[in-house]
């Protein structure tokens, strides 16, 4: 079981999250059922709510760390509850949250480690709850509980925040200075392009948005290969202001579309909350004049902060519908990747792949894509789809 833990781990940090929860179930049942060890259950329902998280499923996170909360107490009870308030962020349970991270707060300080982790993960709620200075503060103790305890995730994570809020209060010389240290250390896939997001949201802040299209693309790239939608979902935010600053409306449209599809795909928009309320009222608000109905759906939290809910399939387009009846057969990639067009861009430097379109794909015709929905039924019948170590649970 230590094995495959270790395994699972390994696998998330290469950003395999998928891989990752496979492997982690499997432990989980060996660890319910046959050994049946505390501290056993609290690492692996630890790593399985960070891989959840990781590809955008808070509510399963949330699951498995009620299950592991009702046999756990003491340091591991602590751990778990910070984790399951991260979780209840990205799942629009602020109530949980606040109460975990309060519970949570004098236990917190015996150790450096889960100090800082609770310090990143106040810093994001105060984030959601607009109180910028707090998460200023919050941040900026996390940044040196980080290096006290050498702790690279927590270091890239303290500063990453620490600069976004930065940019939000208007302190760019701040912002600057809190992502320069992380340029020097060895990052793996997830961090690296977390780093990039940042980076792009400073560059463009400072108006050089050559630079700020570069970074941008590499992150939104780089999530969508990992799968990481709570990560994608922010930096398609992003990339769609960027496009809007630079004059491009339809480019905007299109990329808040794709981002309304990955809250589709996650279940609801509560995970965009935090990045939202970064980016300011101002900015969500000129972005809602060029969105398309679809596209409000990924500013809903920030013009209707009662609409944290799942977004309807039939909400989408006709043609979007469609596509996802194409690419869900059996042949898809086959097929979808032959019959319609080639992949369609968020942007000149960069493409996704086919399942991760967004609504602006060309098509060639209509009449092809009912065609080559027609030739995939023919293949069959729809598909079934189916701690990373007690010093380091991961924080975002």
């Amino acid at each position: 079981m230590r094995i495959l833990l270790y395994e699972s781990e390994l696998y998330l940090k290469q950003g395999k999250s998928r891989q990752a929860i496979k492997t982690l179930k499997q432990t989980w049942v060996q660890a319910s059922i046959i050994d049946n060890s505390v501290d056993l259950i609290a690492k692996v329902a630890q790593s399985l709510a960070a891989a959840f998280q990781s590809v955008g499923d808070d509510k399963k996170a949330l699951e498995y760390l009620d299950k592991a909360l009702q046999k756990t107490t003491g340091f591991w009870a602590t751990i778990l509850k910070i984790t399951q308030a991260y979780a209840a962020i990205g799942f629009g349970d602020f109530c949980l949250a606040q109460s975990n991270l309060l519970d949570t707060q004098e236990a917190s300080e015996a150790n450096q480690t889960v100090k800082t982790y609770h310090l990143i993960t106040d810093g994001n709620f105060a984030v959601v709850c607009k109180k910028f200075g707090h998460a200023s503060q919050q941040f900026k103790t996390a940044i040196q509980a980080a290096d006290k305890v050498d702790n690279k995730l927590y270091q890239l994570q303290s500063r990453a925040w620490a600069s976004a809020t930065h940019i939000a209060i208007g302190n760019l010389d701040q912002a600057r200075a809190a992502l320069m240290p992380l340029a020097h250390l060895e990052l793996a896939p997830p961090e690296e392009a977390l780093l990039k997001l940042r980076q792009g949201v400073l560059h463009m802040a400072m108006n050089d948005h050559a630079a700020a299209r570069v970074a941008l693309e590499h992150a939104v790239s780089h999530f969508s290969t990992l799968e990481h939608k709570r990560e994608l979902g922010w930096s398609m935010l992003r990339l769609a202001e960027l496009h809007l600053e630079s004059g491009d409306t339809t480019l905007a449209n299109h990329t808040l579309e794709r981002v309304s599809d990955v809250a589709n795909e996650v279940g609801g928009t509560a995970f965009l909350v935090s990045e939202l309320n970064l980016m300011g009222h101002e900015a969500v608000t000129k972005l809602s004049e060029v969105a398309s109905a679809y596209a409000m759906h990924s500013l809903a939290p920030t013009l209707e902060p009662g609409r944290l809910v799942s977004i309807p399939l039939d909400s989408r387009p006709l043609v979007r519908r469609l596509r996802t009846l194409v690419t869900r057969m059996p042949c898809r990639r086959r097929l979808a990747l032959t019959t319609a067009s080639p992949p369609a861009r968020i942007s000149p430097r960069i493409s996704l792949p086919f399942l991760s379109l967004p609504s602006h794909s060309k098509i060639d015709s209509f009449a092809a894509l009912l065609g080559s929905a027609a030739v995939a039924m023919g293949c069959g019948g729809l598909e079934e789809k189916g701690l990373k170590g007690e010093s380091a649970p991961a924080a975002a």
